[in-house]
């Protein structure tokens, strides 16, 4: 009973947020939970962007946002236009390598798994 008493806080706190658009930037080259709610969403046409991406953005519209997440077309599949209904304006857990690009943190989920709505 003991054992099982101190594994729980551990596991709540796996589960739990570790960062948000406010101190992202602070965790380059960790891996994180992120959470929040995209303030952008855009998924352009199959073929017009090479890799087929979706981005999310955070804090602020494109190019005035302060975190993004890019979702390739491998990862996205035949899901595009179910996943810009499923993300848009709802609050999300993203579990991932936070990385820069454009001096603006971001990270590649590997799997749709690692993308909840909260």
């Amino acid at each position: 009973m003991f054992a099982t008493l101190l594994a729980c806080p551990a596991v709540a706190q796996q589960d739990g947020c570790t960062v948000s658009t406010a101190n992202v930037h602070e965790h380059i080259g960790a891996t994180v939970v992120f959470c929040g709610t995209p303030s952008t969403l855009h998924a352009p046409r199959p073929g017009k962007v090479k890799g087929d991406p979706v981005y999310l953005n955070f804090g602020g519209e494109y190019p005035h946002h302060t975190f993004s997440v890019l979702i390739w077309g491998d990862v996205v599949g035949k899901q595009r236009e179910k996943l810009v209904k499923r993300y848009s304006g709802k609050a999300l857990r993203i579990h991932g390598w936070v990385k820069t690009y454009k001096e603006k943190p971001i990270i590649y989920p590997k799997s749709l798994k690692d993308i909840e709505v909260e």
